[in-house]
Parts: C-alpha cells; sequence; structure tokens
C-alpha cells in the first residue's frame, strides 16, 4: 500500500497469520521519478522520520490484534513517545531502523518486525563491511567463542568472554534484545538469532569500533585482556581470480531424498560404549514411525544399553 508519493516513501505490508498481524515495516530513500543509487549515507528530515512513526502507531492501533496483549496502552503509547524523542535531527536509514525495532520489540509478535528497504538490502550485500572478529555463542548473560576470525592465538574456540569495550555479556546482549521482535518473552530465540550472527546484530546494534578490548578467562582459569582488530572479508575481486573447483556431479533424486530423510532424523550406534544416538530434528515429517521400529530393532538386536535423543535442533 503506496502510503506518499513525497522523495521518502513508507511502505506497508499487512498479512494475517492465525491471530497475528504480519508487519514489514520498509522505509525507503527513494526518488518517485527514478530509482535511488543508496550508498547508505542518505538521511531522512526529522520532521518526515517523525511523520512515518505516527503514521506507524495509528495502523498498529487499528489493525493490531494483540497490540496491548503484552504491555497496557499507557506503556506503548510512551514506547512510541520515547521513538519521536530521539529523532532530533536528520536520521540515517539505519538509525530509523533501530528506533523503530526498538518500539515495535516492545509489542513482542514474532510476526511484527523491521527490515530494511530492499535498496538499502541490495546496498548493503555488495558492500564488504569490516566485521567484529568473533563468532559468539550466547545463552542467558554469558558468551562463549565459536570461532575467532583473526586465527588470534589467545581467543580461541570455547574461551568465555567476559566482556567487550567494557561491557558485560549481560548489558551487550540486553541492548540487542531490544531491537528483535519475538513472541512473549522469548529471549531463548533471540539468543539463537545472535548466536547464528554475532558479528551482523554487534555492528548493527553498536556500529564498529577500530579496536576491541575483550576481557575472557584464559587456559588457566584466570581473567585475561586481548585487543582485537576488525576483520576484513576478502573482496569479491580477489576471489574472482582464484581458481575455481570443478562442480561436483549433481546427486540423483534417490540420494536427495535419503540425505533429505537424515538430515531430520537419524541413529548411530557406538558399540564399544554400547550407547546409541538419535537425532530428531522434527515431529512432522521423516518418516517417523519407521524409523523408530527399525532403530530399536537395531539397538535390540546390538544389545545397546544406552540411548541419548539429541531434540536441541528440533
Amino acid at each position: 500500500m503506496l502510503l506518499s508519493n513525497k522523495p521518502r516513501t513508507l511502505i506497508f505490508e499487512n498479512v494475517r497469520t492465525h491471530l497475528s498481524l504480519v508487519l514489514f515495516v520498509f522505509v525507503l530513500f527513494c526518488s518517485c521519478k527514478a530509482s535511488l543509487q543508496v550508498t547508505g549515507d542518505e538521511k531522512l528530515a526529522p520532521e518526515a522520520a517523525k511523520e512515518d512513526i505516527t503514521l506507524l502507531k495509528k495502523i498498529l492501533e487499528k489493525k493490531h490484534p494483540s497490540l496491548y496483549w503484552y504491555a497496557p496502552k499507557p506503556v506503548i503509547d510512551s514506547v512510541f513517545q520515547a521513538a519521536l524523542n530521539a529523532i532530533a535531527d536528520s536520521v540515517t536509514e539505519h538509525r530509523m531502523r533501530n528506533i523503530i525495532a526498538a518500539a515495535l520489540s516492545q509489542v513482542r509478535c514474532g510476526h511484527t518486525a523491521v527490515r530494511y528497504s530492499k535498496p538499502y538490502q541490495r546496498f548493503l550485500s555488495k558492500t564488504r563491511y569490516p566485521q567484529f572478529p568473533l563468532s559468539i555463542k550466547t545463552w542467558k548473560d554469558s558468551m562463549v567463542v565459536i570461532n575467532n576470525y583473526l586465527n588470534d592465538s589467545l581467543i580461541k574456540r570455547g574461551t568465555i568472554i567476559t566482556s567487550i569495550n567494557g561491557t558485560t555479556p549481560k548489558q551487550l546482549l540486553d541492548s540487542m534484545f531490544a531491537l528483535i521482535s519475538t513472541d512473549g518473552y522469548a529471549d531463548n530465540f533471540k539468543s539463537q538469532l545472535i548466536s547464528f550472527n554475532f558479528p551482523l546484530y554487534y555492528r548493527a546494534t553498536f556500529g564498529l569500533s577500530k579496536q576491541y578490548n575483550i576481557t575472557y578467562i584464559d587456559s588457566g582459569g584466570s581473567v585475561a585482556n586481548a585487543t582485537l582488530s576488525n576483520f576484513k572479508p576478502i573482496d569479491d575481486s580477489v576471489k574472482k581470480d582464484l581458481p575455481r573447483a570443478l562442480p561436483p556431479d549433481k546427486p540423483r533424486r534417490k540420494q536427495r531424498q535419503e540425505a533429505l530423510l537424515l538430515s531430520k532424523r537419524s541413529l548411530r550406534i557406538d558399540t564399544t560404549t554400547s550407547t546409541a544416538y538419535m537425532n530428531i530434528a522434527t515431529f512432522s515429517s521423516g518418516k517417523l514411525r519407521k524409523f523408530f521400529r527399525k532403530s530399536f530393532r537395531a539397538i535390540a538386536k546390538t544389545h545397546t544399553q544406552s540411548l541419548v535423543i539429541e531434540l536441541r535442533l528440533n
């Protein structure tokens, strides 16, 4: 639904899914006459930005079926007033996105979220930004290193992080959580999203620094410090000059089906420890009844004493 033909345009797409209203907010910095070549520095005038936020609130009040499920109207009103107060000058699309995301997260509806405009998404996909140098797994108020893109010999996989630039894991996660929409108080889902791409969520929330002072627990159990710089991904032009490997043979249909089934459920029996490991990634498909029958027959046949069932990916 096109709401304005001014140089800045705000588009809302409303789709009902079960009891929730799916609302994607696109803040577009573009001309009505020609498409804009986005550079990331474009700004929206404060009056126009406030007008868009006010319009968004009116649409939510009229169309959103669960706007006040988790917070009463005075709280939602104060949240959007805070969004208006946050705009004191012209704002970039990145800043505008964060302001709206912080407001929408308080609605606590996983189907009500904000994302960048398509031109800005295309710009980001083609731009090789430096990034935070560590991939991190988060849960509750803890952070553990999954990968160090700089191959630093001090901070390895499994290292516990206690602060980044003087900010504790809880403070870092609370700031990132505030920009993510989920149903109710499902912070575990927010933690999973951040763990999938910690550098992305870190940059979106805090921006980038030239250096990061990392406090961590070393292999001896003591608190240690290290200073890391940003990781710079390889440019596409460099990749194009690298020799290309021959594409693998295309798997047959039967092979694809078998691989799909294995991704949904699998069984591995370790005869040395007399333990069976069963992975169940779904309860809705994968020919589970047949799989269970065959699995327990195999367990009985091999006299396996223990069974471990993996459900974390379900």
